[in-house]
């Protein structure tokens, strides 16, 4: 199978078809190849953290250091509100992140007010999952 997803990777056509062919082959190689890809890219991780890996195009790959930044947002709002009248409705908060701060019986009791208060915004992502099979 993987020599098939290497000739199919250049048309789209070729995958539909394999998958079509085979639904739970390619279920399974998608689960084996993610974890071997991420394995790869931890190893990759490992070896370019000792010396940067020499492509041979005139890249390398290197580990790189970027700073991510966030705004406290108890000493940070303040400022903001001053700055942008308006920057309350730049803030969100997500049902996990209310859950990690107030434990999931808690969060419920405040989502329960928040959804009263319309200030709930639902958003609709489609992931693909192994789950138990339904009963027809």
């Amino acid at each position: 199978m993987i020599r098939q997803v290497s000739e199919a990777m250049a048309e789209e056509s070729k995958i539909a078809a394999m998958v079509e062919a085979d639904p739970v082959g390619a279920w399974t190689f998608l689960e084996r190849a993610g974890d071997a890809l991420e394995r790869l890219r931890s190893e990759l991780k490992r070896r370019a953290s000792m010396a940067p890996i020499d492509l041979g195009n005139g890249k390398q790959l290197r580990i790189l250091d970027v700073e991510k930044k966030t705004i406290d947002g108890k000493r940070g709002l303040p400022i903001l509100r001053d700055t942008m009248p308006d920057v309350d409705a730049l803030c969100s908060v997500s049902k996990g992140r209310l859950e990690k701060a107030l434990g999931k019986r808690n969060a419920s009791v405040v989502m329960q007010r928040l959804e009263a208060a319309g200030a709930v915004e639902t958003n609709t992502e489609h992931h693909l999952r192994k789950v138990a099979a339904k009963e027809p």
